[in-house]
């Protein structure tokens, strides 16, 4: 739960992937994305890759390789920008890009690279607000540098090192995802550290065949690689999905109270989360869970039953105490949302797609 120029150009960005099915009989999908997202104020973030070879594939099998930074809004609007290398059986195979919001999510070419050539890229929010961009690479030499005012003005809070299952921009489907060589990410950072590993969150990637692709960390670096659900995996997923569909619904209505909006109403709107908070706690309890993550979980229990006794109060009556209340909510918002990501991080389970 989240509380708070080709003819035929693939979008690169944001996509939905396809659905798969769980040794359990469950439908997934986790979209089309493999990798870590960091959530936090970002101002800069950096990664080093090996160009992955396209192996076997379709004639217009299409991946890609990339950094990002977003600032929240709805998805097709939001500021976003990333850069990286695509990979492709169509000509340019192989090549560096950028894009934006602006540019519709469509790779912006900048040199070509080749298979098992060495990248480094980074991104980096400078003085005056705007992004420093640049992409280097090691083994041919080529680099490009440069700097934009797109999407600056923001407020970044989410860090993505993402492999990619490219959207065809004709279809609005994902294009077939090519048998790669692994991909692996090497001296990742975001504003100038190496991430804890509990403060990334996995992002898993669903492919035909009931497969998934999802990152396996390794100090600084990590590997794209064939990844499994677990019992643990699944339970917390089936349990959360349920949760964070109200959960959310909730967190929307609760930001537009004021003083005058009547006790009825924020009786009626947090009845659903209560509702949703009782057996999602009740069922984090029931689980024998992994030595791991046993205390994250009862972490997470205590958040949600101190957010119900917030989702109840019995009346607020000026503004002022809307704003003290709001402030507690989200202080309360903010455990839930690091626990989460710590929890997932340690079973290096994806989100479920709301």
């Amino acid at each position: 739960m989240v509380v708070a120029a080709l003819a035929a150009a693939p979008a690169v960005g944001r996509t939905d992937g396809a659905a798969a099915r769980s040794a359990g009989g469950v439908h997934w999908a986790f979209g089309a994305f493999a990798g870590y997202q960091w959530f936090g104020r970002v101002t800069e973030l950096r990664a080093e890759w090996v160009v992955p070879r396209i192996e076997s594939s379709p004639a217009d099998g299409t991946a890609s390789t990339w950094i990002g930074a977003e600032a929240p809004g709805k998805v097709k609007t939001a500021p976003f920008i990333q850069i990286g290398t695509q990979e492709q059986r169509n000509s340019p195979s192989y090549a560096a890009f950028w894009s934006d919001t602006r540019r519709g999510f469509h790779p912006q070419l900048l040199f070509d690279v080749a298979p098992g050539d060495t990248i480094s890229a980074s991104l980096r929010l400078a003085p005056g607000r705007r992004w420093e961009l640049e992409i280097v690479d090691a083994s041919s030499g080529e680099r490009a540098a440069f700097a934009t005012g797109d999407e600056a003005g923001a407020a970044f809070n989410d860090a993505s090192w993402l492999q990619e299952d490219v959207t065809d921009s004709g279809t609005s489907g994902p294009f077939p995802y090519p048998q790669l060589t692994p991909t692996r990410f090497v001296r990742f950072s975001v504003n100038g550290v190496v991430p804890r590993p509990d403060s990334l969150g996995p992002r898993w990637m669903s492919l035909p065949g009931e497969r998934f692709l999802g990152p396996h960390r390794l100090g600084d670096s990590f590997t794209v690689r064939r990844v499994r659900l677990t019992v643990a995996d699944e339970r917390f997923l089936v349990l959360d999905r349920a949760f964070s569909r109200v959960a959310n619904r909730f967190v929307a209505e609760l930001a537009r109270w004021t003083a005058a909006t009547p006790a009825s109403q924020i009786r009626a709107q947090a009845a659903p989360f209560a509702g949703a908070a009782r057996p999602f706690v009740r069922g984090l309890a029931a689980v024998r869970w992994p030595t791991r993550v046993t205390p994250l979980i009862g972490r997470l229990i205590g958040v949600v039953g101190r957010e119900l006794l917030l989702a109840q109060p019995a009346g607020l009556p000026s503004a002022a105490r809307i704003g003290a209340w709001r402030r507690a909510w989200y202080e309360e918002a903010d455990a839930f949302a690091a626990a989460y990501v710590a929890i997932r991080s340690r079973l290096n389970a994806p989100p479920p797609k709301p």
